[in-house]
């Protein structure tokens, strides 16, 4: 299912990349994201991202 935005990459979901990562899903970019804590990937994984893991 395509969006016409481009997919962004994301890494770092803490005090600024949590809060500009989900402004990017609101704003309906397709994101996969990446953080070492497991809650913080959750969280916007629940939000549409997908999680992605090293």
């Amino acid at each position: 299912m395509s969006t016409g935005k481009p997919r962004i990459g994301f890494i770092g979901l803490g005090e600024m990349g949590g809060p500009m990562a989900r402004n990017l899903l609101l704003a309906g970019y397709p994101l996969i994201a990446l953080d070492l804590d497991a809650e913080r990937l959750a969280a916007v994984a629940s939000a549409g991202a997908v999680a992605s893991r090293i």
